[in-house]
C-alpha cells in the first residue's frame, strides 16, 4: 500500500521504493511571531524549497504544479531564483500551522486517488496532513519530528501551503 499513517494518524504519506523527493502538501497558516524552529531541519534532506511565496495563495492543484515544473528543464536554483529569495540562507523560519489539503471530504481538486497515482512515476514522495479532532495542531516541526520522514534520506523536500 502507498499510503501510511504518521503520527498516530495526523499524516498521510504516500511513498513509492526509490522516491527522493518529498512533497509537503497542506493548508498553511503562520503562528506567532516567536514560534520558529532552526532551518533547514536536522536530517530534514537538502535543500528544503518552498514552492508558494509569503503571502502567495497555493492554487488548487498545489502537488501538480510542482511535478510539472519538476518534470521540465527547471533546475533548483531556476525555482529558488522565480521565488525571489533563497531559503536555504535563511537560519529560522515560522513553525507554520498545517491542516488538511486533499483527499475526502475537501473541496480543492486534488484526491489521495491522484497522490497514489503521481509517487509512481514522479520520484516524489507526498505528505498530508489530515484533520482529526485530535489532531488540530499540526506544524512543520511535527513533520521533520518523524522518524520515517528523518530517514527517508531525501535529496530535496518541497513545501508547499500558504505561509501568510
Amino acid at each position: 500500500m502507498p499510503r501510511s499513517s504518521l503520527g498516530h494518524g495526523t499524516m498521510w504519506l504516500f511513498s513509492h521504493p526509490g522516491n527522493s523527493n518529498l512533497i509537503i502538501t497542506a493548508h498553511g497558516g503562520k503562528p506567532d511571531p516567536d514560534e520558529k524552529i532552526t532551518w533547514p531541519p536536522k536530517d530534514a534532506g537538502a535543500p528544503v524549497i518552498w514552492f508558494c511565496s509569503r503571502h502567495g495563495k497555493s492554487t488548487s492543484t498545489q502537488v501538480e504544479d510542482i511535478l510539472k515544473v519538476l518534470s521540465g528543464s527547471k533546475t533548483v536554483l531556476d525555482l529558488i531564483r522565480a521565488m525571489g529569495f533563497h531559503p536555504l540562507l535563511q537560519k529560522e523560519v515560522f513553525n507554520y500551522h498545517l491542516q488538511k489539503y486533499a483527499g475526502s471530504g475537501s473541496d480543492d481538486y486534488e484526491t489521495y486517488k491522484d497522490y497514489e497515482g503521481w509517487i509512481k512515476h514522479s520520484g516524489c514522495d507526498i505528505l498530508s496532513p489530515r484533520n482529526r479532532w485530535f489532531s488540530s495542531e499540526i506544524r512543520l516541526s511535527t513533520i521533520f519530528d518523524q522518524k520515517t520522514i528523518r530517514t527517508r534520506g531525501y535529496k530535496n523536500v518541497y513545501c508547499s501551503f500558504c505561509r501568510s
